[in-house]
This record gives C-alpha cells, sequence and structure tokens, in this order.
C-alpha cells in the first residue's frame, strides 16, 4: 500500500520490529511518542529519563512510530474504531522468530 504513517504501541515486539522497519525503508523512526503535534511530522518525546521533553519534526515520507501507552487516554469503550485489512508480503528476518501467541487477561 501507499502509506504515510506506519505505527505501534511501544511494546517489546514494536520496539524489535519497528526500527528495522525503518531501516528498510530508509527513514528515521520517532520512539516513545507523548504528544503529536498541531503541524505535520512533530511529535514530542521524552529524552534524559523524562527529565526533558523534545519536540521533533519528521519530513520522512514514510513516518515509523510507537507511542507510549500511557500518554494518552483510553478510547471510551464502545466506541467505533475502524479496522483496516492490509495484505503484506511475508518477510522472514533471521533475527526475529514468532514463538508463539498468549492473551494476557
Amino acid at each position: 500500500g501507499n502509506y504515510s504513517i506506519i505505527a505501534g504501541v511501544g511494546s517489546s515486539l514494536a520496539k524489535e520490529t519497528l526500527p528495522r522497519l525503518a531501516a528498510k525503508l530508509d527513514v528515521q523512526p520517532v520512539t516513545d511518542i507523548i504528544e503529536v503535534g498541531a503541524e505535520e511530522g512533530v511529535f514530542k518525546r521524552p529524552m534524559y529519563a523524562g527529565n526533558a521533553i523534545a519536540t521533533v519534526k519528521s519530513s520522512d515520507s514514510v513516518k515509523v512510530l510507537t507511542f507510549r501507552p500511557t500518554a494518552f487516554e483510553p478510547a471510551a469503550k464502545g466506541a467505533p474504531v475502524p479496522v483496516e485489512s492490509v495484505k503484506t508480503e511475508i518477510y522472514l528476518s533471521a533475527g526475529i522468530q514468532w514463538l508463539s501467541d498468549s492473551e494476557k487477561l
């Protein structure tokens, strides 16, 4: 597809895979985002163990982002959320192996 943003939450899987994807796309990932700016491509992220907040701007054509999950309010319960299925080519990486699925309660 012709996507301009690829995003994930700051989970261990996203922290392992999204920087690799960004490298494949030859773009710089923006990680641990706590706020999205009003201007396109502007984000805020903590640095120095959260003692300072950096405002960063990405001019890459495709933005690869991870968001800090505790920085945003959860969506309202029962609110409609559109889901778009994306057909992708399978890419097997020598450095990543899927072991199992699990649901945490």
